[in-house]
């Protein structure tokens, strides 16, 4: 059978299958981040799906500055501040880090858990996940995110999420207080349990429709 995703729904299928995203199990057993704001929680969403459109428009080279509204510019120029510190450029439409090797927007499948997820970034080996508000559960989404890596025999040494902020700056959230590779192994099985014991209840809950 052949995993494919639909990326104007946002869905994942392994042949005819419709299978489970990391985002949409966590959804499913936590309920919608708490984001302390004014605005709607569908405004939120809203705003972190076109962050990341226009970062992954930025990747590929063809993201048009001017149609961004001011939310999302303000979240860009975190990004682009994070790009400059981080030695990223973008060199005949394909980024670069550091003259390394990087995956962008790349949606894994695991046979053996059966859910699916997109990365947003490996860079230097080091899994990124861009957020326009951070939460704790971020923490258990890159857990589902390594678990795919692992699978898939892609080797990372460490895993943060990147928050970037409406006044342009930036803040990592690692699943460890510093990028002490030593001990990354036992922080990642961490994480990777905290999902697996979320799976495990979205699995339940579906299963005895809860």
């Amino acid at each position: 059978m052949i995993f494919r995703f639909d990326p104007e729904k946002h869905e994942y299928f392994y042949g005819e299958r419709k299978v489970p995203s990391v985002t949409g199990i966590i959804t499913n057993v936590y309920g919608e981040p708490k984001i302390s704001g004014k605005k709607s929680k569908t405004f939120y969403l809203d705003r972190g799906k076109a962050l990341h459109l226009a970062i992954h428009y930025w990747n590929k080279n063809i993201l048009d500055v001017e149609s961004l509204d001011d939310e999302i510019k303000a979240r860009m120029n975190a990004f682009y501040r994070f790009s400059r510190e981080n030695n990223v450029v973008v060199d005949f439409g394909e980024p670069k880090i550091s003259g390394l090797d990087r995956y962008s927007e790349l949606a894994l499948y695991s046979k053996r858990h059966a859910f699916a997820g997109t990365i947003d970034n490996i860079l230097n080996m080091v899994l990124i996940d861009y957020k326009s508000s951070f939460y704790a559960s971020a923490l258990i989404q890159l857990g589902g995110y390594m678990l795919l890596l692992e699978e898939n025999g892609i080797s990372i040494n460490g895993a943060t999420a990147v928050e970037l902020k409406e006044n342009g700056l930036y803040k990592y959230h690692p699943i460890r207080h510093k990028f002490d590779y030593g001990s990354f192994k036992k922080h990642r099985r961490h994480w990777q349990n905290a999902f697996l014991n979320t799976l495990s209840v979205y699995n339940l809950k579906k299963e005895h429709n809860i």
